[in-house]
């Protein structure tokens, strides 16, 4: 089954764990998310002081976590930087 067309625009800007955040996004009609069986798509990228992530992709039944079919990228000086964000070593 195709995607279902992005219906709503994100745009966030603050703070997360003491450090500046900023970022964007788009994503399905939230009424969609009722047709289980058509992937409801999901694009965003986030900027956490100098770490950058992109995400891009579909999910298939998102209610109950049916599946994933999504592009992670992340980027930055150091993998290290995470940790505060993510609590992941």
């Amino acid at each position: 089954s195709a995607p279902q067309d992005y219906a709503f625009g994100l745009k966030v800007k603050g703070q997360y764990h003491g450090q500046k955040l900023a970022g964007t996004g788009k994503i399905g009609g939230l009424l969609a998310l009722q047709d289980a069986a058509k992937p409801f798509p999901l694009q965003a990228q986030v900027k956490i002081a100098d770490t950058s992530i992109a995400l891009a992709g579909t999910l298939t039944d998102p209610l109950n976590l049916g599946a994933l079919d999504l592009r992670l990228k992340l980027s930055g000086s150091s993998l290290g930087n995470l940790y505060p964000l993510t609590g992941v070593t």
